[in-house]
């Protein structure tokens, strides 16, 4: 949640950037011509005379970067630090993979600039080294606009039309491939250790039970015509795409299957299987439509 508010802080000052730029967001880019190895960009700015690759970094307390030992360190208000790996080696391996990916997709080729933006507006940052592109490389996320402003002095003559700019963004979108990746491995969880149930969207309790058309919440009594929705798309983004009757049973805490059965048919889901062996299957497009 910190880095999600962290862009958006970030993608104020971007969205006031001259309109011949493009911006992308979070991408995710074969790092080899096999597909074999990915690396992810946060922000990427393209203009007809450079790209800027950008890490937005929400971090609260006092930062000290320091690249030489690849390390960036938080100190907090009780006085405990915390070690990170370095932004700016990390933004700056970006821009190379980004350079190798211009290369063979055979793109024109593009100045790369890089940055470390720090969303956090209370954050104090320190930079310990003698290197002055060390200093360069980190920046408030209030001073994105004037730094580009920078750039574009510096990059005054434009290597791509704006046609061009365009094709090269289209390439990386088209290039760009989403981590499908179960996410309850990456934290080392299992299924059994989420909560179950449906969710109330105004106390947030998991006392909401089906109730004729819509949803009703036992606790504060709120009715919705959603609630159960919701949960089917987070089993589908959390756990499996696919599901049985007995796991959505158990997910969504129904006690009534008949009931389940003729809720599951009227949202139009596609199914594999008969009678008690039905998986289905739990289009993300089809349930974000409802």
């Amino acid at each position: 949640m910190a880095g999600y508010k962290g862009e958006l802080a970030a993608q104020y000052f971007i969205d006031q950037l001259p309109a011949k730029t493009l911006v992308l967001y979070d991408l995710r880019i074969p790092a080899d011509t096999q597909g074999n190895r990915f690396f992810q960009i946060d922000t990427l700015a393209l203009t007809p005379g450079y790209a800027l690759v950008m890490e937005v970094k929400n971090i609260s307390g006092q930062l000290l970067f320091e690249p030489r030992y690849d390390q960036l360190i938080r100190k907090k208000k009780d006085g405990s630090e915390e070690v990170f790996p370095d932004p700016i080696n990390q933004v700056r391996r970006q821009s190379q993979q980004l350079k190798d990916c211009f290369a063979y997709n055979k793109l024109p080729p593009l100045p790369i600039e890089n940055l470390v933006v720090v969303a956090n507006p209370y954050a104090k940052i320190t930079v310990s080294s003698s290197d002055s592109r060390d200093h360069a490389a980190v920046i408030r996320y209030t001073a994105i606009t004037s730094r580009m402003t920078e750039y574009a002095g510096q990059f005054r003559r434009n290597v791509l039309s704006q046609k061009q700019l365009e094709q090269v963004a289209a390439t990386l979108l088209q290039i760009h491939t989403p981590n499908k990746n179960p996410i309850l491995p990456v934290y080392q969880l299992l299924p059994s250790d989420l909560m179950t149930g449906v969710q109330c969207s105004a106390c947030k309790s998991f006392d909401i039970v089906k109730k004729g058309r819509g949803w009703l919440c036992h606790k504060c009594l709120v009715r919705e015509d959603s609630a159960g929705l919701l949960a089917l798309i987070d089993y589908a983004l959390l756990i499996n795409k696919k599901a049985t009757k007995k796991d959505l049973r158990e997910f969504l805490r129904f006690t009534s299957k008949s009931s389940l059965q003729k809720w599951l048919k009227s949202l139009g889901l596609q199914y594999e299987g008969h009678s008690t062996k039905l998986v289905y299957n739990l289009c993300l497009e089809l349930l974000l439509s409802k």
